[in-house]
Protein backbone atom coordinates (compact mmCIF):
# COMPACT_ATOMS: atom_id res chain seq x y z
CA UNK A 1 0.00 0.00 0.00
CA UNK A 2 1.73 3.34 -1.19
CA UNK A 3 1.63 6.39 0.67
CA UNK A 4 0.59 5.20 4.14
CA UNK A 5 4.16 5.16 5.73
CA UNK A 6 5.79 8.07 7.70
CA UNK A 7 7.09 10.42 5.89
CA UNK A 8 11.33 11.67 6.58
CA UNK A 9 10.40 14.88 5.42
CA UNK A 10 7.69 15.66 7.53
CA UNK A 11 7.52 19.62 8.29
CA UNK A 12 9.05 20.74 5.54
CA UNK A 13 7.49 23.15 3.13
CA UNK A 14 9.42 23.59 0.26
CA UNK A 15 9.94 21.34 -2.33
CA UNK A 16 13.94 20.20 -2.61
CA UNK A 17 15.70 20.98 -5.08
CA UNK A 18 17.12 17.15 -5.91
CA UNK A 19 17.68 14.70 -8.48
CA UNK A 20 17.85 10.67 -8.29
CA UNK A 21 21.69 9.57 -8.57
CA UNK A 22 20.98 6.33 -7.52
CA UNK A 23 18.40 3.30 -6.53
CA UNK A 24 19.11 -0.31 -5.72
CA UNK A 25 16.25 -3.15 -5.05
CA UNK A 26 17.31 -5.74 -2.86
CA UNK A 27 15.87 -9.12 -2.68
CA UNK A 28 13.89 -8.29 0.96
CA UNK A 29 11.96 -5.55 -0.91
CA UNK A 30 13.91 -2.98 0.33
CA UNK A 31 15.17 -0.22 -1.83
CA UNK A 32 17.92 2.27 -1.47
CA UNK A 33 17.48 5.84 -3.06
CA UNK A 34 20.41 8.70 -3.05
CA UNK A 35 19.87 11.42 -4.05
CA UNK A 36 21.81 14.89 -5.21
CA UNK A 37 21.38 18.44 -5.44
CA UNK A 38 20.57 19.86 -8.53
CA UNK A 39 22.98 22.49 -9.99
CA UNK A 40 21.22 25.66 -9.80
CA UNK A 41 20.21 27.49 -12.76
CA UNK A 42 22.66 29.96 -13.63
Amino acid sequence: MLGAGRTMFEGIGNRLNVKLARSQAFGNGNVFLRYEQKARAA
